[in-house]
């Protein structure tokens, strides 16, 4: 059973970044069931508490971490079969650097700053080349250089 807010992935082809977040809205944007069943091929993190009942490790880290190139390279490394199945034993091998919950705060602060602005630029490239095919388009069309 998953909850929204929940950090999961698929045992299968996990290589590939298959990790994720559970949304706490749906498309529609209405609120998304307060539990999820999905089938064993998919595994949740649950991050280890401290003594005063704190995460070690921020579920948010965790996710940038786990999607890094790095941590994909041993996952691709370690999985096996035709699906690419990682075992939940090889999986718990994989060494996570685990700094203090501030610099994992900072990490996810500008993982996420940046992310943003690869996004911005990924949507202005492809305004930029649906202008350009435009453009193409009217020339062809018109006969015009």
């Amino acid at each position: 059973m998953f909850r929204s807010g929940d950090l999961v992935a698929s045992r299968i082809n996990i290589k590939s970044g298959m990790i994720a977040f559970v949304p706490f809205k749906n498309e529609d944007g209405k609120p998304v069931a307060e539990e999820i069943r999905a089938t064993s091929e998919y595994y949740k993190f649950i991050p280890k508490l401290d003594e005063e009942r704190k995460p070690k490790i921020l579920k948010e880290y965790l996710f940038i971490v786990l999607t890094s190139r790095p941590i994909q390279l041993i996952m691709d490394a370690i999985a096996t079969g035709q699906y690419m199945r990682l075992k939940e034993e090889e999986l718990a091998k994989i060494k996570i650097p685990n700094p203090d919950l501030k610099k994992q705060e900072k990490v996810i602060k500008e993982f996420w700053q940046e992310k943003g602005k690869a996004s911005q630029l990924r949507k202005d490239a492809f305004s930029k080349i649906d202008e350009l095919n435009g453009q193409i388009e009217g020339m062809i069309l018109n006969g015009k250089d």
